[in-house]
């Protein structure tokens, strides 16, 4: 079947899929981004909150952890998606035409700029929860020290 494809149908399908694994990468990182800025602001309120020790704690632990296992979950599906943009990347380039078309992604150092831009913002996340919850240990600490 996919023999059967002019050139022209061919670019319009791969370039069609490249498309939509763009989208699904910004829709990834937007709706990951979101639910940090959720985890952030609910971890300002927790550690401000004058409630029982035992819940405050809790939460304060609680939410750095679901942050990192957050960030994990938005950087795999960031990976999966570029990898797919890799494959699609290697498909076309191995169509004997695919210099007669126009290219529908960038040349590989400009993609990796681009690439590294997401990864790097959501390893940071991952970081800056890490040390949230090193933050709320050692909150715990003093507090079962006095």
């Amino acid at each position: 079947m996919v023999n059967d494809l002019t050139p022209k149908e061919m670019f319009e399908i791969v370039s069609l899929q490249m498309e939509r694994e763009v989208n699904l990468s910004h829709k990834r990182m937007t709706w990951l981004l979101t639910f940090q800025g959720f985890l952030f602001t609910a971890f300002s309120i927790a550690i401000r909150s004058p409630t029982d020790p035992i819940l405050k704690y809790s939460v304060l632990v609680m939410i750095p952890i679901a942050g990192v296992r957050v960030a994990n979950l938005g950087l795999g599906g960031l990976v999966a998606s570029q990898k797919m943009r890799d494959d699609l990347k290697q498909f076309w380039e191995k169509q004997p035409y695919w210099l007669q078309l126009p290219r529908f992604y960038s040349e590989p150092n400009v993609s990796t700029q681009g690439r590294s831009t997401s990864l790097g913002i959501v390893r940071i996340i991952r970081v800056i929860w890490i040390v949230f919850l090193a933050i709320a240990i050692c909150q715990i600490a003093i507090s079962l020290a006095t």
